[in-house]
């Protein structure tokens, strides 16, 4: 049991840490984007 409850802590965490990673990644590639966009306009 208390192997289980770890595990799904550690899923959580994981799980919280891509999402915030992908958060930045999106933003990063959108500001990239718009950059290159502006650049090439």
């Amino acid at each position: 049991m208390l192997r289980y409850s770890l595990f799904y802590i550690i899923k959580e965490f994981l799980s919280e840490i891509r999402i915030k990673y992908l958060n930045q990644g999106f933003l990063k590639l959108e500001k990239l984007l718009k950059f290159k966009g502006s650049q090439f306009w």
